[in-house]
C-alpha cells in the first residue's frame, strides 16, 4: 500500500486551522454545577460513567447497553473501541447528548423531549446511549490508522479536527441515527416526522445539489445533516453490503485514494462520484415512499399560499373573528400573532424553549420558557408564562420549575403539568392558579408522560405515555384517581392530544405518515381526519366553525390546513401493532432483561469522582487565531469542566511583546478562582529625560490571582450575561541597570510592583433568526480599570460598548461601536493598551493618554449566490456594510474615515461558516483611498 507524505503535510497544516473548532463546537459551560452535588463514578473496560448521586440506576442501564453493543457485531465499523468517560446530566432540560474530542468524553442529558416526533418513542437514555456510543466506535476506528500520530503530536483537539475535516458530518450523524434505529427499532429512522421536510421537497421536485444538501441554504428548506446523512448511509448499506461503510472509513483514515479521502473512497468502491451517490440515494428514497405520492384529501390551506419559507405551527381560536397563531420563518424566531380576518398583528416572540407550543383561553395565552440558573448554567428551568392580549403584558406564573408540558383549565384556574425530576424521570402534577404544586397525580417508573390536556369540565386529563418502546394515550380521572387507557400501547408516535368536547384529537405515525386522528369517547372509536403524503401535526379545533386545524409539511415550510369534522372513516384497524423485529435489533426494551453482569465486581464498583484529580491531564494543543493576541496553549480540564489548567505562549500586537506562562482555574464554587504565572518578553521601559522619552528593553515576571463571578440572567428571547473579575498581580521587572542606553547620571534598579484590575462585562441581546447577520436588538459593554501600585501609581481605564439596532427591512441592522480609554502618562510601562480598530491609523502609544473610536455600521444582505467550489467553499450570502469611523487621540489628533465593505459568508471545507469582506475606505484627513480585508467580527 502506497502513501504520500504530502497528504500528511496537508492534514497537519489544516489541523492547526481546526484546533480551536473542536473543543468549542461541543463545549459546555465552565463551572456550571454547584459544589453541593455528590459525583460518583462506575468503571468498566469500555466506559467510566460519571453521575450525580441518585442516578445509579441510569448508570447501570447505560453500562448494560454498552455491554450489549460490544457483544454484537451488527453493522460493525471495525474492531476498535476507545475507552471513554460518560457524564450524566440530570439538571439540564434539553434533550441532547454529544461526544466531545477535547477532552475526549461524552455527555448525556437525561430529560427526553415531550415530542416523540423529535426523538422517537423508545427509552430516551437507551436511544441516547446507542447513538452517542456509535460516535465513539466511529472515532475509535478512524484513529486506529496512521493518522493517530496527530493525536500523539498535537493532542485530542487536533485529532478531532482531523476527523471532522476528513469525515463528513452527514456520515457521522447519519450512521449514528441508522445504528440507533436498527438496533432499537424505535429510533428516529422509524419516524415519518424525521424526514418529513425531505419528503416534502422531493415530492415538490426540488432536487438540490449535493453541495447544497451538504452545506445548507438561506434560500430553501434543506434538511439537516442527520436526515440527509441517514438516507445516504441507508443507501450504502442496502446497495453495497453491511461492510460498506467500514471499508469507506478504513480507506479514509489511511488516505488510501488521496484527498478528499471520503469522496475518493466512495468513488473507488462504487464507481460513482459523491454527487452521483447522493442522487441515487435520494432517488431510492423517492421510490421507497412512492405509495404516499398520490395521497389526497379534502383539507384546505388556511392562509394564502406563497413561496417564502415559513412554519405556521399552531392556530388557536379566541372567538368567531379572532385567532392566535404561532409561526416562525428564516427571518424570525417563534412569534405569536393575533389574526383578525386576513390581518396579522405581532404580539410577542416566544423565546427560549425546546418545544414551541402555546395554549389559550379567551384572550389569555399560556406558554413555556426556559432559563438557566443565574450561576450554575448546567441547571435549567422551564416556567409557565401568561400573556394578556388586551393589556399586552407578560406574567410569569411559576418560578424555577422544571415544567416540560402543561394545560390550563380556565374555570378552576388549575394547571395540569408534567414535571422533570432529578432522577431524569417525570411526574404528572396539579398546580393551582399561582403555579404552586397542589398534588402529585402520577409517576410511572421508566415512562415519559407528555402533553396533559383537560376535558371541558376539568375533571379528567388526557396525556400520552412512552414506555418500553411503545406509546399509548391515557386518561386520568381527578375524582376517582383512576388511570384508563384510551389507546393501548402501539408501535407508533402519538403526539399533541387536543381535547374536543366529545373526544380528543391527536397526530400519529401509525399509517406510515403522520396524520390527524380523532378518538370519540362515546363510541370508543378512532376516526381518520387527514390524509397527508408529507405529515400533519398539532391539531386544534374551532368550535364556532366546527373545523379542525392542523399544520402540514410542505416544500416551503409548515402550513396550516383546515378540515371538516368528518367521522365517516374509521381508523380503528390501523391501531393494531404490526411491528416485526429486523435482524439487527438487539436492544428492544419489550423483551430485554436488565441483568447487569456482576461476575467481575471491580468493573462496576462505585467510587467518588474528584475533579481536582483530573486537572493536570493535558490533552490538547489549542490555537486561538486572534489577529491581535494569538495564543497557543497546552490545555487540560476535568471531565465535568469544573477545573482547568493551561500552559501557553502568546503574542500581543499592541506593543509587540511575547508571554510564556501557565494558569489553573477552579470553577466549582460560587466565585471562580484562577492563578497565573507568566514571563513577558520584549517589553520597553519608557523614561522621560530632558523632555525626551528614552526606552530601555526589559522583561517582566508576573504572579496573578483572580476572582471571577460569571452570572447568566437570560430569559425569554434575550440573553443576558454579567461577568465581574477582580485581579491582583505582583510584577518583577528585569532589565540591565548598566545599559549604555541610559544616561550616565540616571540610576535605575529593577523594581517589584503590584497592580489591580477590575473588569465588568454586561451583555444583552435578542435571539437571532436564521438569516440575521447581526442581532437586531442588543448591547454589550465592557469596562476595565487598572491601577499599578508603585511610586508613580499609573492607571488605565478602558471601555467598549457595542449597540445593535434593527434596520429598515428584514435581516439588516445597525451596529455602533464605541471605544474609549483614559490613562496616565507612561502607563504602558506597567499596563496593557486596548484601543483597536480594523483600520486604525498608526499612532504612538507612548504619548496616548485619552481618546477613542466611534464607528457606525449599517449591514444588509444583498443576495444568496450559492456557488460551489467542490470540497473547498460554498458561498451562501453576499452582504454590504456602509460605515463611518471617527478616531480621536488626545486633543490634537482627529481622524475621520468612511467607506463600504462587501462581505461574503461561505462555508469552507464543508466544515465551518465564516464571513470575510473586502473594505474600501477614504481617510478624510489625508485624502487617501485604501483597501484591505476585514472580518465580520471586526466591525
Amino acid at each position: 500500500m502506497k502513501y504520500y507524505s504530502y497528504r500528511y503535510l496537508v492534514i497537519f497544516g489544516l489541523t492547526w486551522i481546526l484546533l480551536c473548532k473542536v473543543s468549542e463546537s461541543n463545549g459546555q459551560n465552565f463551572g456550571g454545577i454547584p459544589p453541593s452535588q455528590d459525583w460518583k463514578i462506575k468503571k468498566t473496560a469500555q466506559v467510566d460513567v460519571i453521575y450525580n448521586r441518585g442516578l445509579e440506576h441510569r448508570a447501570d442501564d447505560i453500562i448494560q447497553d454498552i455491554n450489549d453493543i460490544q457483544s454484537h457485531s451488527v453493522l460493525s465499523l471495525g474492531s476498535h473501541s476507545d475507552h471513554i468517560p460518560i457524564i450524566l446530566r440530570n439538571n439540564n432540560l434539553t434533550a441532547n447528548g454529544f461526544v466531545s474530542y477535547a477532552p475526549y468524553r461524552s455527555e448525556f442529558y437525561l430529560h427526553g423531549s415531550q415530542d416523540p416526533n423529535l426523538i422517537g418513542y423508545g427509552d430516551w437514555p437507551q436511544l441516547l446511549t446507542t447513538h452517542e456510543y456509535r460516535h465513539v466506535l466511529q472515532f475509535s476506528n478512524f484513529r486506529a490508522g496512521p493518522l493517530n500520530v496527530i493525536s500523539k503530536f498535537a493532542g485530542q483537539a487536533a485529532m478531532g479536527g482531523t476527523y471532522h475535516f476528513l469525515i463528513p458530518n452527514w456520515f457521522t450523524e447519519g450512521d449514528a441515527v441508522y445504528f440507533e434505529s436498527e438496533v432499537t427499532q424505535v429510533g428516529r429512522g422509524q419516524l415519518p416526522a424525521f424526514d418529513a421536510d425531505l419528503h416534502a421537497i422531493l415530492q415538490a421536485g426540488k432536487n438540490h445539489s449535493y453541495a447544497k444538501f451538504r452545506n445548507g441554504s438561506f434560500k430553501d428548506i434543506i434538511p439537516n445533516h442527520y436526515v440527509f446523512g441517514y438516507q445516504l448511509v441507508a443507501h450504502g448499506y442496502r446497495e453495497y453490503g453491511e461492510d460498506f461503510w467500514s471499508r469507506i472509513l478504513n480507506n479514509s483514515h489511511r488516505l488510501k485514494y488521496g484527498l478528499p479521502p471520503f469522496a475518493k473512497a466512495i468513488r473507488k468502491n462504487t464507481g460513482q462520484t459523491i454527487s452521483q451517490f447522493s442522487n441515487d440515494a435520494l432517488a431510492q428514497y423517492v421510490n421507497l415512499h412512492s405509495e404516499f405520492r398520490h395521497i389526497t384529501d379534502k383539507s384546505s390551506p388556511l392562509f394564502d399560499d406563497d413561496k417564502n419559507i415559513r412554519n405556521e405551527k399552531i392556530i388557536l381560536t379566541i372567538d368567531a373573528d379572532r385567532s392566535i397563531l404561532l409561526q416562525s420563518s428564516y427571518d424570525e424566531i417563534n412569534t405569536v400573532y393575533l389574526v383578525t380576518g386576513v390581518r396579522k398583528e405581532k404580539l410577542f416572540a416566544l423565546g427560549a424553549t425546546n418545544d414551541a407550543y402555546i395554549k389559550n383561553y379567551g384572550s389569555q395565552i399560556f406558554y413555556l420558557n426556559q432559563s438557566p440558573h443565574p450561576r450554575w448554567t448546567n441547571q435549567t428551568y422551564s416556567d409557565i408564562y401568561q400573556y394578556d392580549i388586551n393589556s399586552h403584558k407578560n406574567i410569569k406564573i411559576t418560578n424555577h420549575s422544571r415544567i416540560l408540558s402543561f394545560d390550563h383549565h380556565p374555570a378552576t384556574g388549575q394547571f395540569a403539568a408534567v414535571l422533570g425530576d432529578e432522577r431524569g424521570e417525570n411526574q404528572l402534577v396539579l398546580l393551582d392558579a399561582n403555579g404552586e404544586k397542589q398534588d402529585t397525580l402520577l409517576q410511572i417508573p421508566g415512562a415519559i408522560m407528555a402533553y396533559p390536556s383537560f376535558n371541558d369540565s376539568g375533571d379528567k386529563i388526557v396525556f400520552t405515555v412512552r414506555r418500553e418502546g411503545r406509546m399509548s394515550l391515557q386518561t386520568y380521572d381527578l375524582r376517582s384517581r383512576e388511570l384508563n387507557s384510551i389507546i393501548p400501547p402501539i408501535d407508533a408516535t402519538i403526539a399533541r392530544p387536543y381535547h374536543h368536547k366529545e373526544g380528543v384529537l391527536f397526530s400519529s405515525s401509525i399509517s406510515g405518515r403522520d396524520q390527524i386522528y380523532y378518538y370519540r369517547f362515546s363510541e370508543k372509536q378512532i376516526y381518520s381526519i387527514s390524509q397527508s403524503p408529507t405529515g400533519d401535526y398539532n391539531p386544534t379545533y374551532n368550535r364556532e366553525k366546527d373545523m379542525i386545524y392542523f399544520s402540514r409539511k410542505t416544500a416551503y415550510g409548515q402550513r396550516l390546513y383546515s378540515s371538516a369534522m368528518n367521522l365517516e372513516t374509521s381508523a380503528n384497524a390501523l391501531f393494531v401493532s404490526q411491528k416485526t423485529e429486523n435482524n439487527h435489533s438487539f436492544l428492544n426494551q419489550q423483551t430485554k432483561q436488565r441483568k447487569l453482569d456482576l461476575s467481575n465486581q471491580a468493573m462496576v464498583t462505585e467510587s467518588d469522582y474528584k475533579p481536582l484529580k483530573h486537572m493536570f491531564k493535558f490533552h490538547s494543543l489549542y490555537l486561538n487565531p486572534s489577529l491581535s493576541t494569538p495564543k497557543l496553549s497546552i490545555i487540560s480540564n476535568d471531565y465535568l469542566n469544573t477545573t482547568e489548567a493551561e500552559i501557553f505562549g502568546q503574542y500581543y500586537d499592541s506593543d509587540g511583546t511575547y508571554a510564556l506562562g501557565g494558569q489553573v482555574t477552579y470553577g466549582q464554587s460560587f466565585t471562580q478562582f484562577s492563578l497565573e504565572a507568566q514571563h513577558r518578553l520584549n517589553r520597553k521601559l519608557y523614561i522621560r529625560y530632558n523632555n525626551e522619552i528614552l526606552s530601555l528593553p526589559k522583561s517582566e515576571t508576573t504572579l496573578e490571582g483572580s476572582i471571577i463571578l460569571p452570572l447568566n440572567f437570560s430569559k425569554r428571547n434575550y440573553g443576558e450575561y454579567l461577568t465581574t473579575e477582580l485581579t491582583h498581580s505582583i510584577v518583577q521587572e528585569h532589565f540591565d541597570p548598566s545599559s549604555l542606553e541610559l544616561p550616565s547620571n540616571v540610576i535605575l534598579e529593577p523594581s517589584q510592583f503590584q497592580k489591580t484590575n477590575l473588569s465588568i462585562q454586561w451583555q444583552r441581546s435578542a435571539m437571532m433568526a436564521y438569516r440575521d447577520i447581526i442581532p437586531r436588538w442588543g448591547w454589550n459593554t465592557y469596562h476595565n480599570y487598572f491601577r499599578s501600585w508603585d511610586d508613580s501609581q499609573p492607571y488605565l481605564y478602558y471601555n467598549y460598548t457595542h449597540i445593535y439596532l434593527p434596520g429598515f427591512f428584514k435581516n439588516d441592522g445597525f451596529k455602533i461601536n464605541l471605544q474609549s480609554q483614559w490613562n496616565s502618562r507612561l502607563a504602558n510601562n506597567y499596563l496593557p493598551f486596548y484601543i483597536q480598530s480594523a483600520i486604525l491609523p498608526d499612532y504612538d502609544v507612548t504619548t496616548f493618554t485619552r481618546g477613542g473610536v466611534l464607528a457606525a455600521n449599517y449591514i444588509f444582505p444583498i443576495c444568496y449566490p450559492e456557488v460551489s467550489i467542490p470540497h473547498i467553499m460554498y458561498t451562501k450570502r453576499l452582504a454590504g456594510n456602509l460605515f463611518g469611523e471617527y478616531f480621536i487621540h488626545n486633543p490634537n489628533t482627529k481622524i475621520w474615515q468612511y467607506g463600504a465593505d462587501l462581505l461574503l459568508t461561505a462555508r469552507y471545507l464543508n466544515l465551518f461558516e465564516f464571513t470575510i469582506g473586502l473594505r474600501g475606505y477614504y481617510r478624510h484627513n489625508t485624502k487617501q483611498f485604501n483597501m484591505n480585508l476585514v472580518f465580520l467580527s471586526d466591525l
